[in-house]
């Protein structure tokens, strides 16, 4: 479909631009936004840039070199060899010197892979759902005693009914509220109002925040824990790997982690499963790529990041196709294809090309 496509793209546009000359375009590897099927490129940046192309109306060419060394590709689009690259490709400040970098067209973050430690996760709900629910209950609890012995002290001499001994009286109120849920009568004393209308007022506010922890806890606690990482002394403490000469591996290195290198995802994923290492780290979208690819279900996602990267397309310093590829990503957006796209490959970071 895919080839089709591009075919079409192709013969399009060689009718619409016989006058201008195709734009060179270089490749930089890095699935899932550019990988070769045969001989046809695939990937988020091919059939993002496509769709560029197709609303420019121009030809293009893409070069016979896929590129394994960005800075290489680079040093091609400065001496002119080629006009755009496109790929998994970052802003920094040494290549923003010399050259033009349109808006992102996608948001990567780099994350921990870990085996779904159901049982650590068990504990860990537990818990955090203890400490939550245990610090409202404490609370409250001190709020009724203090109330219970405060409206003791100011009612036993305007109410008949409470008890004049303190262990008596306090008895009494403590079991007429748990009981029936409130003081009999309207207390007498401006204190013992003042405190009926505090006990009802704090109460609610308790019962408030207790239902929010209970909502909270069935959706975000549920959902985020189901990795172990969810900071950076859970990483400290565990087996880390990641792919040699890799933003992860560097971003890891930076924060202090240290890290063992793999060669591949391949087989940093194949030692996660043999549990020479508790957790792996690479970026979201070819952690979510290679999941989907290989339907493999008994390994997640952590929501704890460690970077964040985005991605562009890169043109010359002062090429006039920095704007007119700006444009054409932007009509994009407004009708939601890059989202559509990104669903081909991806599960959980297609929200990430919402930009």
């Amino acid at each position: 479909m895919r080839l089709l496509l591009s075919l079409f793209i192709l013969f399009f546009m060689s009718c619409e631009g016989k006058s201008q000359p195709p734009i060179r375009v270089g490749v930089i590897d890095g699935a899932p936004f550019t990988f070769k099927r045969g001989t046809i490129h695939s990937g988020i940046a091919v059939d993002i840039w496509n769709e560029i192309a197709l609303g420019l109306k121009r030809p293009y060419i893409i070069s016979d070199e896929v590129y394994n060394n960005s800075e290489k590709a680079f040093d091609d689009l400065d001496n002119g060899r080629l006009d755009v690259l496109i790929g998994p490709i970052s802003v920094t400040a040494e290549r923003y010197l010399k050259s033009d970098f349109t808006i992102p067209y996608f948001i990567d973050k780099v994350i921990a892979v870990t085996p779904s430690n159901y049982l650590h996760n068990t504990f860990q709900l537990v818990k955090i759902f203890f400490l939550s629910v245990g610090t409202i209950l404490l609370t409250f609890i001190t709020i009724f005693a203090f109330y219970i012995n405060l409206l003791w002290y100011y009612e036993r001499s305007h109410t008949p009914k409470v008890p004049k001994q303190y262990k008596e009286g306090v008895l009494y109120l403590f079991w007429i509220h748990v009981l029936s849920g409130r003081h009999e009568e309207v207390p007498k004393s401006p204190q013992g109002k003042f405190l009926m209308l505090f006990q009802r007022s704090s109460f609610y506010i308790i019962l408030i925040v207790l239902n929010a922890t209970f909502i909270s806890f069935l959706t975000i606690s549920l959902q985020r824990y189901a990795s172990p990482i969810q900071c950076m002394s859970d990483l400290e403490r565990l087996r880390v790997g990641a792919i040699e000469s890799s933003r992860s591996l560097t971003a890891a290195s930076n924060m202090g982690i240290r890290t063992l290198p793999f060669t591949t995802i391949e087989e940093g994923m194949q030692a996660l499963r043999n549990e020479q290492i508790s957790a792996f780290l690479t970026d979201l979208s070819l952690a979510d790529y290679y999941l989907k690819e290989n339907n493999i279900d008994n390994l997640s996602i952590s929501h704890y990041t460690l970077k964040y990267d985005n991605y562009v397309f890169v043109t010359r310093k002062g090429s006039p196709h920095l704007r007119e590829i700006n444009e054409q990503l932007f009509e994009l957006r407004a009708k939601g294809i890059p989202d559509k796209i990104c669903k081909s490959y991806l599960t959980k970071g297609i929200q990430n090309c919402d930009l």
